[in-house]
This record gives structure tokens, sequence and C-alpha cells, in this order.
């Protein structure tokens, strides 16, 4: 690897500690398949980045987030963005959420 990757995968874990810290919870459902709600069922074309993030507060709350819900929802805040330093940020973002399912993922498997 080369010492830009080596940066990213730092940046990766000090937003793993910062999001354990903030949410402690670590495990979801996957979501992927059969979930009683998933922003995947909303019509992502109509729906706005604001609204989105509330229904990911009202799953989390509920009890019914998965880590597709959480996943999508980074993954939809990271495609509004024009900046490309903010991107970035969010893309971080999204590999954090990716590395916390793989590791309920495992977690479950022991």
């Amino acid at each position: 690897m080369t010492i830009e990757s080596d940066n990213v995968l730092d940046e990766i874990k000090s937003e793993l500690a910062r999001s354990i810290r903030k949410h402690p919870i670590s495990s979801w459902p996957d979501g992927t398949t059969g979930a009683p709600c998933s922003l995947r069922d909303v019509d992502d074309t109509r729906m706005s980045l604001v609204l989105r993030q509330e229904i990911l507060r009202f799953l989390e709350k509920e009890s019914l987030a998965t880590w597709l819900s959480v996943l999508l929802c980074e993954v939809h805040e990271a495609a509004s963005e024009t900046d490309p330093a903010r991107l970035r940020a969010e893309l971080i973002q999204v590999a954090n959420v990716c590395v916390r399912w793989v590791l309920d993922i495992d977690s479950r498997a022991r």
C-alpha cells in the first residue's frame, strides 16, 4: 500500500472510533432481505436528504434501523455533495459504516 492509502485507512479508523463513541450500538440486522422497514423501499427520486435523515433517526429510535438503512443514508449524503472535500469526508463515513457492518457480521459468527 502507498502512504496515501495508509492515510485513508487511518481516517477510517478515526471515524470508526468516533462513531462507536457516538453510537455504541454495533449490532443491527443487515436489512438486505425481508426487512420490515428500510430506506430501500422508499422512492429515492422523491425523497430529500433531510427526510431520509429524519427517517433514519426514527428507525434508530424504534429499533428498526438496519445496516443497509444506515449505509444507504450515508451513500445518499455522499451523492449530494459537490465539494470534493465534503464528498471525501462523506465517503470516509460510508467506509466506516461498511467496516462496522463487517465487524458485526464477524462477531455473529463467533
